[in-house]
């Protein structure tokens, strides 16, 4: 009787209705699932106004590009976790078969020009989808015996591919975690200088380049609304209805299979645009690197070859004068996923710190090449919660390895509650505290001098002034220190790091000043820890450090001022994760890479449940930037 009815049915969404098939209400997916448009079309769209400054006064140098960084859930974790981390989660909304076609959805609504997936053991799914759409791809399996892996998705029309370097974590000895890294050039075909990305104009829908064409071979058409450009992040109204014919990308289908074992195929010179031909799982590494012509002309690069036994294969092409031509140089995008385990923060720092050397070695490599240093972006779920060690090391580039109990140097904590209402209560109400404090600090910087003094000088300079104003001067000092006493509630209410150890305890000798029975000891780091958190015994000095050389700013927090509210959220966490990291930008440092805007998750309190849900497909969301590559200023 169930199947008739239309209003669904929120216990079954739950997964245990106790009606069965007596329940008046519906008990199907079609039923339960959201009304088109999709959430994630209201997702609301922040831009830097700093960085539209510069992006205004570089005119029409400037390149514009999207990345997004998404951990889709693989299926076989689904599964897997159901019980333990998506209890309140619709049954039907763990289903691949459901949430597999809304994340494509969601990729092809935000067209972005760079995508990072995290967790795919869909490959073939996502990459017979988005060639429609003209996205070339690569993928890499995790080693050992998982499921899942790292796949990254780029638009041939606008990025051009120069070098490959996939990282195996194994051959570290840090678990079988891995990473991808691609080095990009932008394609002038899609009009790269100037191709203005930006919801604040007009002129940034790809429509303004009149010789620029789709892959299928169409004009882009103009978006109906350019209002809804100013709220929302997406641009192309007709991105989505793209090769939709079935027509393939002009660029055919460029995709590769890292795993433990490799073969190697020779590169077709005409790209086969037929999925079914695609050597998928055959471990082929051959990358197909087409690009077209501005005015229609065709032009065919030349196909390079990547061989998945050298699992650190890279693909140089010709060196580009980029300085010379006034061309931006090449764009190192990387990403990855590290260990979830919570207690081995040693392991993630080695992993994080080997990805970030390869980084800068790969960026060094296109210096070389082209002359002008490269920039970088890392993205991926680093599986460490903001303001936590790891995210301080990424952020600053080194870290006191001895201040730190290398157990709990992602910062990651367990829920404390019964039920995932629990969970979001708490975190709404330490996001209300942190918002409350945060009005309280912008009203003290708009307070007078005096109001900034302690009490003892505030009493003294309303005293010899000689005003009668002084019980008012206290209370206003008095009101300011209730400020800094609930900032300080805050910072201790938040649940990352551990403070940094007592200097005294730097000894090993396994206990905290005072020689409290009732505190577990903190764990002593070994040689062999410090080897693989710092990749040396000293790490650079006398005490161990861990460092790496580049200088890195997440792009929510260069936009937002904060990092995102969350990136993950399932029953047992709710917290940022996720990130999208990328070179700082330095006045006189030649090409600029600045964030200009971001994507926020949904608001925490319109969640009817844990991710994943009949809404968002997985269990983390989706991170989305706008980034502008600026020239030097002359």
């Amino acid at each position: 009787m169930n199947g008739q009815r239309s209003t669904p049915c929120t216990f079954f969404q739950r997964g245990h209705c106790r009606h069965g098939t007596a329940c008046r209400f519906a008990h199907n997916a079609a039923a339960c699932a959201p009304a088109s448009p999709l959430p994630f079309d209201d997702r609301q769209y922040v831009q830097s106004q700093a960085s539209l400054a510069s992006l205004s006064q570089a005119g029409a140098g400037a390149y514009r590009f999207r990345v997004m960084s998404y951990n889709v859930l693989a299926d076989c974790l689904a599964r897997e976790h159901a019980a333990e981390l998506y209890r309140s989660a619709p049954t039907f909304s763990l289903d691949w078969s459901y949430r597999g076609e809304l994340i494509i959805r969601e990729i092809l609504h935000h067209r972005p020009d760079v995508v990072c997936l995290q967790e795919v053991d869909h490959f073939p799914q996502f990459q017979q989808a988005l060639l429609r759409h003209g996205y070339e791809g690569i993928y890499t399996s995790r080693t050992g015996d998982r499921q899942d892996g790292l796949a990254t998705f780029w638009r041939v029309d606008r990025l051009r591919v120069v070098q490959q370097q996939i990282v195996m974590f194994k051959d570290h000895g840090m678990k079988d975690n891995v990473a991808q890294l691609l080095a990009f050039e932008p394609c002038t075909n899609s009009g790269g200088h100037g191709s203005n990305r930006s919801a604040s104009t007009a002129s940034s829908a790809h429509a303004s380049h009149p010789g620029s064409s789709s892959p299928s071979g169409r004009s882009r058409r103009q978006p109906a609304s350019l209002a809804k450009l100013n709220r929302h992040l997406r641009f192309d109204s007709g991105s989505e209805g793209e090769g939709e014919d079935g027509s393939a990308a002009t660029a055919g289908a460029g995709s590769s299979t890292h795993s433990s074992t490799s073969a190697t195929g020779p590169a077709a010179a005409a790209p086969s645009t037929d999925p079914a031909s695609l050597s998928l799982n055959e471990g082929v590494a051959a990358m197909h690197l087409d690009s077209t012509r501005a005015e229609g002309a065709a032009h065919d690069e030349a196909v390079e070859e990547a061989t998945g036994s050298a699992r650190a294969a890279e693909n140089l092409s010709a060196p580009a004068p980029a300085a010379a031509s006034g061309r931006p140089p090449p764009v190192v995008v990387a990403q990855t996923h590290c260990l979830f385990n919570p207690k081995r923060g040693d392991i993630k720092l080695g992993q994080v710190r080997t990805l970030l050397e390869h980084v800068n070695s790969l960026c060094l490599q296109q210096q070389k090449r082209c002359g002008q240093r490269a920039a970088a972006i890392i993205a991926g779920d680093f599986n460490s919660a903001a303001g936590s060690p790891i995210y301080h090391f990424v952020r600053d580039g080194s870290l006191p390895l001895l201040d730190h109990d290398r157990r709990y140097l992602s910062g990651q904590v367990e829920s404390r509650g019964n039920s995932w209402r629990d969970l979001q209560q708490a975190c709404l109400a330490r996001q209300g505290q942190q918002q409350q404090c945060q009005d309280l600090q912008d009203q003290r910087q708009q307070q007078p001098p005096a109001v900034l003094l302690g009490a003892s000088v505030a009493a003294t300079y309303a005293a010899s002034s000689g005003g009668g104003g002084w019980q008012q001067q206290v209370q206003q000092v008095q009101q300011v220190q209730q400020v800094q006493v609930q900032q300080r509630v805050v910072q201790l209410s938040t649940p990352y790091a551990p403070p940094p150890r007592h200097p005294a305890e730097r000894s090993g000798s396994g206990s905290f000043p005072g020689g409290s029975s009732g505190l577990k000891a903190l764990r002593p780091w070994g040689a062999q820890d410090v080897l693989m958190a710092a990749g040396s015994r000293s790490g650079g000095g006398e005490a161990p450090f861990a460092r790496h050389p580049l200088q890195l700013e997440s792009s929510y927090r260069a936009v937002t001022g904060s990092e995102c509210p969350y990136s993950t959220c399932h029953d047992k966490f709710i917290g940022a994760v996720d990130y999208i990291w990328s070179s700082r930008a330095e006045a006189g440092s030649g090409w600029q890479l600045l964030p200009v805007g971001v994507l926020l998750p949904p608001p925490l309190q319109t969640l009817s449940c844990a991710l994943p849900s009949p809404a968002w497909p997985s269990d983390h969301v989706s991170l989305v930037t706008d980034f502008a590559y600026l020239p030097p200023r002359s």
